[in-house]
């Protein structure tokens, strides 16, 4: 039974745990294939933080995506040839995607609150209609 008790508080660090790893994994593959295409991986760590639609584990993500792209141009600046401008426009897509996954998770959010109104509005439903039924 100590078990499932564990396995149960466990659950909620797997999505922490998730992007973690995502994101070393991701900066390893970028630390040994070092160009400018290289910048796209830190996407996957955004789409995996998607999936679990939740704000803490979107903001881990941000921040593991700002660091690594900030990182990577400091250790390899010899071998990626950018400009500044190169930089500015990373960072400023990188953003972007971030608020409009934001904006998805507020959506999905009230989404799901819509759902469960109309769920409980529809058993209230069924019960007064199981009374009416029970008084005729």
């Amino acid at each position: 039974m100590p078990r499932f008790i564990f396995l149960k508080k466990f659950m909620s660090a797997i999505p922490y745990l998730a992007i973690f790893l995502v994101g070393s994994v991701l900066f390893i593959i970028m630390e040994n294939n070092v160009s400018r295409a290289a910048y796209f991986l830190v996407y996957f760590v955004l789409a995996t933080a998607a999936i679990y639609l939740d704000r803490k584990i979107l903001w881990l993500s941000s921040a593991i995506g700002f660091t690594v792209i900030t990182v990577l141009p400091y250790l390899h600046h010899s071998h990626l040839p950018l400009e500044s401008k190169n930089y500015s426009t990373i960072y400023l897509l990188f953003m972007l995607v971030n608020i409009m996954l934001s904006f998805q998770l507020s959506i999905s959010k009230k989404l799901s609150e819509n759902i469960i109104s109309a769920q409980k509005e529809t058993e209230n439903l069924l019960h007064q209609n199981l009374k009416i039924k029970k008084t005729i």
